[in-house]
């Protein structure tokens, strides 16, 4: 698709036929259906795999903690269990489809990417690449800030199952000893526990991704920059800055997934 801009751009700017260009044009458009497909394809593919995965994962995970000691679950309520079996099971399937659909193709991606840039202008290639890795070194880094936060999120929302199966399945003797007022007391302060850990948890996810959008702002324009000051030398064509990066003709965002499925990595962490 970078190529067929290319060429687009270099056949107009040189005075391209009309019919050509729409040719050109059709087959760009081709490739972004049969783009979207694929992705869809493996949409499908890794939902199904992952959810296949976890329902196993699920069974043995609910094997294991029935077979526990009774200390274990006198510390641990049915309804908390309950939670972290299904719940944190369920934000490993999330991740999985998250790694496959978005991590796995972004890689393979900003690998293609760097390989068509260093072909195409070795100068452009190095600070891309080095953009990159400094990049990825900072959103590593950013990730252990995240991650206890998301655990202390998934902890709270235990904790908030948990304290309604037990009021649930005692209500008749919570009613019986005049226990309503402190039972929805009780509720009320986890339900504010889990209401602090989800906000501090969507507060850093969002710094993430804004983190995130600035810093692919930031290398779309440097690219640009040094593919225009290249080309005013005249070893790039007008074409050419729009061919290594397939991001330049839409609007500044990170690269798919990457930053969008922060929140599935933190919960799966």
């Amino acid at each position: 698709m970078p190529q067929l801009t290319r060429r687009f751009v270099d056949d107009a700017a040189g005075g391209a036929g009309l019919r050509h260009l729409t040719l050109v044009a059709l087959g760009y458009l081709a490739l972004a259906v049969a783009g979207q497909a694929a992705r869809m394809a493996t949409a499908w593919l890794a939902g199904r795999l992952a959810w296949d995965g976890t329902n196993r994962l699920r069974e043995r995970l609910a094997g294991h903690a029935l077979g526990l000691d009774l200390s274990f679950h006198g510390r641990h309520t049915p309804g908390e269990l309950i939670e972290r079996v299904d719940g944190d099971v369920a934000a490993v399937a999330d991740f999985v489809v998250a790694f496959l659909l978005d991590v796995v193709a972004s890689v393979l991606l900003l690998s293609g990417v760097v390989v068509v840039v260093l072909a195409v202008d070795w100068r452009i290639g190095a600070v891309l690449l080095a953009y990159c890795l400094l990049v990825g070194y900072g959103m590593a880094r950013a990730q252990r800030l995240a991650v206890p936060s998301a655990a202390r999120s998934r902890a709270a929302g235990a904790t908030l199952f948990g304290t309604l199966e037990e009021r649930l399945a005692g209500a008749e003797d919570l009613r019986a000893i005049g226990a309503g007022e402190h039972t929805v007391r009780r509720f009320h302060q986890v339900s504010a526990a889990l209401f602090r850990a989800e906000h501090r948890d969507a507060r850093i996810g969002t710094m993430l991704l804004a983190g995130t959008s600035v810093a692919f702002a930031a290398g779309t324009a440097i690219m640009l920059s040094l593919a225009a000051w290249i080309m005013e030398t005249g070893a790039l064509t007008a074409g050419r800055p729009l061919r290594p990066s397939p991001g330049t003709h839409r609007p500044p965002r990170p690269s798919p997934g990457t930053a969008t499925r922060c929140a599935c990595s933190k919960r799966a962490g």
